[in-house]
C-alpha cells in the first residue's frame, strides 16, 4: 500500500484554510496543521511539501527579501495579491491565488513535487500570463474624475479620519489614498514626513495602497525589509515605511478606489483591534466619497485583479527617452524621478524665472534637500549663486551641500530644505482675518536677516533680492532664513545697471539704468520694506503698475506704519522715513543699525507696552502671575461653591495656604509652589478641574490680548502665539509648536522640576480655550506627560 504524501498547511485564515484542508484529504494527501502560532520541528520533518500564506512564509524566513532561509520541503506560497505571486514565482516551487480553487491547488502540489527542493527552479515570471492591470484602465480613471476623486486637497473629515485611526492603530502615520493610473494620492493624512505632506501624493509605484485597490483586499505587512516584493519599494529603502496596514475604500461602480492604511518605520504587528479600527475608517470614508457623489459606498464581490509590479524611471532613463522621442532636454523633472541616481524627487516647492525648486529625499540616508534645477541653458545665475553660498556660513543662510548637472548638462544645486513657509505665505495667512504678525516676532526676524545681511557685506556680497517670498520661517529650529542668492552682487562690482529685483522692495536706484556701485544700503533698504509689510499686512509702496510703484519709491511717498496699525509709536514711522529714504546717502546704510533702531521703536509702542504686566525678580523659581492665583480660586469657587472652595484651601500645607492668601496684586509675580498644590488638591477633588483652571484664564485674559496682538483666528496662528501668551502669566515652561500636517500639530511644554503633570492639565486647558476662539472644530489628545520630574508634556492637537 502506497504511502501517503503529506502536505504541511500554514493558513491565517479559518475558512481558507479548512476549504483547502478539505480538497487534499479528498484528493488522498496527508494534511498536517500545526496547533500554534509556528510549525514544531516534526511537522516540518513530516512535511513532503508546504502550502503556506506568503506573509507566514516570510515570518518563517523561508521567502525573505534579503538571505532566504532554504524551506524543509517544495514551498507552495499562497497570496490574494498577483502582483506578489509574480514577483516571487521564480523563487518557489509553484504559487496559488487566492481565494484558492481545487483545481489551482492541486496543480501547484504536482508541479511542485516534480522538482527537487535543490534545483533551480526556471519558471520565469515573463512566462506568465498576465491580465490587463484594471488600475491602468483610462475610463477608470475618467469615473474618479467624474466623481471629483483626484483632487490633491486635502478634506478635513478624512483627515479627522487618519487622526482617529493614528490612534487606534498606535501608529505615527495614517493616510488615505485614492489611486489613480499614475500616482497615489493623499485626500487625508497625519504624521506624514514634510516631503510626502507637501506633495500630496506618491507614484502609484510607491504605494503599498495600488496592491489593496488592485486587488481589493487587505494588506497587513509586519516588516516591509523581509517582504520579498516590498522591500524594493523606495519608501522602504528610504526608511520611512517600515509596516503597514491597509484595507481598501470600495464604491459601487468603480471598486475599490483607494486605501485606509496605518503605517510606521518601526516593524510591528497588527492585532485585531487595529483591523477593526482599519475596517471601521475604511467604512467611513466609503460612505463619505459615496455621499459626495449620491452613490451606494459598497461592492459585493470584490474582484480579482492581475498585474507586474512597477519602478520609477530615473532622471537620466527619462532624458533619454525624452530624446529620442524629440522630447525636450530642459523639461521639468517630476514626483518619483531619481537624479544623479542619489536623490529622488518628492515635490515641487516653487518655480523661479530662471529654476525650479524640488523638494528631494536622499537615497541611502533619507536626508530632505532642496534642489534648485536651472530651467534655461544659461547657468550663470546659478553659478553666482553657489560662488556666494560656498562663502557664507551663517545660521540664517541657506546652506550649499553641493552641485551637479543632469543629463543635457542642466546645473543644479543641492540646499539645505528649511521646513517652514516664506513670509510672503505668512503675511497671506493672516490677511483674510484681519491677522497681523506679532511685535515681538517681527523684531527677532528682522535681527536675525539682518545679522545674514551683515555677514554677507562682510564678505564683500550684496543680496539685491530680499523680499518676503526669499526669507522662510524655520518652524523645527525657529529661525528666520534668508534665500535665493541668484541675484547676488560684488560689492564694489561697478556694474552700470543692476538688473532684477523685486518692484516696492528693490531700492528705485536698482531698478534705473545709470546706477551706483553696489552697496550694503541696497539690502538695508529692502529690509526695511518687508519689515513694514511684516507690521502692516501691506508692501510700502503699492503703484497701479510696476512703474508707477517706482515713482512712489523715488518720491518716498509712503503711508505711516501707525495708520495702517494703530499702537505703533512715532518713532517706528520716523524709522520707515528713514530706511526707506529714496536718496541712498541719507539711508540707514547698515542692516544692524536698523534692526537695533526697530527695537528701540517697537518698545516704545503702546501695542508693545501695554500687555506685559510688572514682573519682579525671580531668583530662578517658577513663578506665576497673581492674577492666575486669583482666577483659580475663582473658578474653584464656581465649581465647589464657597464651602467647597474652602475646605480645599483647608488641605494645604499651612505654609501654602499662607502663600496663597498673600497673592493680591494681578500684575505681581509670586512662587508657583502654593498654586500647583492647590491644582493637585482641585485635581482629586474635581476631575476636569485644573483643566476648567486653565480655560477660565483663558477666557478672561485673552480676548483684550489677542486684540492688541491682532492675531488672525486661525488654529496656525493662535498657536504661534500660545508660547508668548503663557510667558505673559508665567516665568516658566517653554512651548514648542511643530506642524505635522495642514490641520495638525505637535505641541511640546517643557516643565521644571516638581510642576508636571498638574501644569501641563492646566496648559491644555489654556489652549483649548485659546483655540476655541478660532471657530473650528479642535482636538487636543495629550500624549505623554512627566510624573513629577523635570521634561516635556506633549500634545497632539488638531482641527477641522
Amino acid at each position: 500500500m502506497a504511502m501517503l504524501r503529506t502536505v504541511l498547511l500554514l493558513e491565517p485564515i479559518p475558512t481558507e484554510r479548512d476549504y483547502m484542508a478539505e480538497v487534499l484529504r479528498s484528493s488522498g494527501w496527508s494534511v498536517r496543521i500545526p496547533p500554534g502560532a509556528r510549525p514544531a520541528p516534526e511537522d516540518l520533518a513530516a512535511a513532503d511539501a508546504i502550502v503556506a500564506d506568503l506573509d507566514l512564509a516570510v515570518r518563517e524566513g523561508w521567502a525573505r527579501a534579503v538571505n532566504p532561509t532554504p524551506p524543509p520541503a517544495p514551498l507552495i506560497l499562497t497570496s490574494r495579491f498577483r502582483a506578489f505571486l509574480e514577483h516571487i514565482s521564480a523563487r518557489v516551487a509553484a504559487v496559488v491565488h487566492k481565494p484558492a480553487t481545487a483545481e489551482a491547488l492541486l496543480q501547484a502540489l504536482l508541479q511542485a513535487l516534480r522538482l527537487s527542493t535543490r534545483e533551480a527552479i526556471t519558471l520565469s515570471r515573463g512566462e506568465a500570463t498576465r491580465a490587463p492591470d484594471p488600475l491602468d484602465d483610462p475610463a477608470r480613471d475618467g469615473e474618479l474624475d467624474r466623481r471629483g476623486l483626484r483632487s490633491t486637497m486635502p478634506d478635513p473629515e478624512l483627515v479627522a479620519v487618519a487622526e482617529l485611526v493614528a490612534r487606534g492603530v498606535g501608529t505615527p502615520a495614517s493616510v488615505v489614498t485614492i489611486i489613480d493610473s499614475a500616482r497615489q494620492l493623499f485626500i487625508g493624512a497625519t504624521g506624514l514626513p514634510r516631503d510626502l505632506s507637501i506633495a500630496g501624493g506618491t507614484l502609484r509605484s510607491w504605494s503599498f495602497c495600488q496592491h489593496v485597490a488592485r486587488d481589493n483586499a487587505p494588506l497587513i505587512v509586519e516588516d516591509a525589509r523581509e517582504h520579498p516584493v516590498l522591500s524594493e519599494n523606495p519608501l522602504v529603502a528610504m526608511n520611512l515605511v517600515r509596516s503597514y496596514a491597509g484595507l481598501p475604500v470600495v464604491l459601487e461602480g468603480v471598486g475599490a478606489v483607494g486605501s485606509v492604511c496605518a503605517v510606521s518605520g518601526e516593524p510591528r504587528q497588527f492585532d485585531a483591534a487595529s483591523i477593526a479600527t482599519l475596517q471601521l475608517a475604511a467604512r467611513l470614508v466609503s460612505e463619505q466619497l459615496a455621499r459626495r457623489a449620491g452613490l451606494s459606498p459598497h461592492m459585493t464581490e470584490p474582484r480579482e485583479r492581475a498585474t507586474s509590479p512597477q519602478t520609477p524611471e530615473s532622471a537620466s532613463a527619462l532624458a533619454a527617452r525624452a530624446e529620442a522621442a524629440g522630447g525636450d532636454p530642459l523639461a521639468p523633472l517630476a514626483p518619483g524621478d531619481l537624479v544623479d541616481d542619489k536623490y529622488w524627487i518628492t515635490a515641487v516647492l516653487g518655480t523661479g524665472g530662471q529654476s525650479q525648486v524640488y523638494l528631494a529625499r536622499e537615497k541611502l540616508l533619507g536626508q530632505l534637500v532642496a534642489l534648485k534645477v536651472l530651467t534655461e541653458p544659461d547657468d550663470g545665475a546659478l553659478l553666482r549663486e553657489a560662488e556666494a553660498l560656498v562663502r557664507l556660513r551663517h545660521p540664517s543662510i541657506v546652506q550649499l551641500y553641493g552641485w551637479g548637472r543632469l543629463q543635457g548638462a542642466r546645473m543644479y544645486l543641492i540646499l539645505e530644505y528649511v521646513e517652514g513657509e516664506s513670509i510672503h505665505r505668512q503675511i497671506a495667512d493672516r490677511a483674510p482675518q484681519g491677522g497681523l504678525m506679532p511685535l515681538h516676532q517681527v523684531a527677532a526676524i528682522v535681527r536675525q536677516i539682518a545679522g545674514a545681511l551683515a555677514s554677507m557685506h562682510a564678505e564683500g556680497y550684496v543680496h539685491a533680492d530680499v523680499k518676503p517670498g526669499n526669507i522662510l520661517l524655520d518652524t523645527r529650529l525657529e529661525r528666520a532664513v534668508l534665500i535665493d542668492f541668484g541675484l547676488g552682487l560684488r560689492l564694489g562690482s561697478g556694474r552700470p545697471y543692476l538688473v532684477g529685483g523685486t518692484y516696492g522692495y528693490a531700492a528705485p536706484e536698482q531698478m534705473i539704468a545709470e546706477a551706483a556701485d553696489p552697496q550694503p544700503s541696497l539690502d538695508t533698504y529692502a529690509l526695511a520694506a518687508v519689515t513694514y509689510a511684516m507690521l502692516t499686512g501691506r508692501a510700502p509702496f503699492q503703484g497701479a503698475s510696476s512703474i508707477g510703484t517706482l515713482i512712489l519709491q523715488q518720491r518716498g511717498e509712503i503711508t505711516p506704519a501707525s495708520r495702517a496699525r494703530p499702537g505703533l509709536s512715532p518713532a517706528v514711522d520716523a524709522l520707515f522715513a528713514r530706511a526707506l529714504e529714496p536718496e541712498p546717502s541719507r539711508r540707514i546704510a547698515s542692516p544692524v543699525a536698523f534692526a537695533d533702531a526697530l527695537a528701540a521703536a517697537l518698545h516704545a509702542s503702546p501695542e508693545e507696552r501695554a500687555p506685559a504686566p510688572p514682573s519682579g525678580p525671580s531668583d530662578g523659581v517658577p513663578q506665576s502671575r497673581g492674577l492666575v492665583f486669583r482666577l483659580s480660586r475663582t473658578e474653584a469657587a464656581r465649581r465647589l461653591g464657597d464651602a467647597g472652595e474652602a475646605r480645599l484651601r483647608e488641605r494645604l500645607e499651612p505654609a501654602d495656604r499662607e502663600a496663597l492668601a498673600a497673592t493680591a496684586d494681578d500684575a505681581a509675580l509670586y512662587p508657583a509652589t502654593p498654586l500647583v498644590a492647590y491644582l493637585h488638591a482641585l485635581g482629586g477633588e474635581h476631575p476636569g478641574g485644573v483643566e476648567a483652571l486653565g480655560a477660565a484664564l483663558a477666557r478672561a485674559a485673552l480676548p483684550e490680548m489677542l486684540n492688541r496682538l491682532q492675531v488672525a483666528r486661525t488654529p496656525e496662528a493662535l498657536l504661534e502665539v500660545a508660547g508668548p501668551l503663557l510667558r505673559r502669566f508665567h516665568t516658566w515652561g517653554r512651548l514648542q509648536v511643530e506642524r505635522t500636517s495642514t490641520h495638525s500639530a505637535r505641541v511640546e511644554l517643557w516643565l521644571p522640576e516638581g510642576l508636571a503633570p498638574v501644569m501641563c492639565r492646566h496648559t491644555s486647558g489654556f489652549l483649548r480655550a485659546l483655540l476655541s476662539t478660532s471657530g473650528h472644530t479642535t482636538r487636543l489628545v495629550e500624549l505623554h506627560c512627566g510624573s513629577g520630574g523635570a521634561g516635556a508634556c506633549v500634545l497632539q492637537v488638531g482641527w477641522s
